[in-house]
This record gives C-alpha cells, structure tokens and sequence, in this order.
C-alpha cells in the first residue's frame, strides 16, 4: 500500500521556521501534531529550498493553529506524509 492510500487525518500547525544553509540547501521546518484514535501525535517534517526567501514563504505559509491534511500510515500512526 502506497502513501496516497493511506487514510487522512487533519494536523494543526504549531509553528515553522526557516533556517539558513551553512552549507547546501535552505530547509524549511514545519512542527504539528494530529490526532487518530483518540492518540495525539506529534510530527515535524523539512522541505529544502536552495533560495531562502522561497523557504521563508512556504514556512510563513504554515499559519501556527491552522489546520491541514496528512496521509497517516494505518500500521504506524506516528508516521505521515503531509500534503497542502
């Protein structure tokens, strides 16, 4: 079973950054948590961006409190695949 199977599950935003690249890419971060089954799940994932004003926009994107969707995986819900 593939990813884009698994079930969804809305995730709330708890913040995202922008670090800058002391070598290679700019990586943008976005922390949040989720909840399945009445079990609360916390998940962060990284993007990496080579321009930091693109990693800056796409964290600035990730609003603390606002909700998206996530691709849970139905054997191991504390691993998703986030998707906006």
């Amino acid at each position: 079973m593939h990813s884009r199977d698994w079930p969804v599950a809305q995730a709330m935003v708890l913040s995202a950054e922008c670090s800058p690249a002391g070598f290679g890419c700019t990586v943008a971060t976005v922390y949040y948590e989720y909840i399945v089954d009445g079990q609360e799940y916390g998940a962060a994932f990284e993007k990496p961006f080579i321009v930091q004003e693109s990693g800056e926009r796409f964290a600035g994107s990730f609003v603390k409190g606002a909700d998206f969707a996530v691709r849970v995986n139905p054997w191991d819900p504390s691993v998703t695949v986030p998707f906006k």
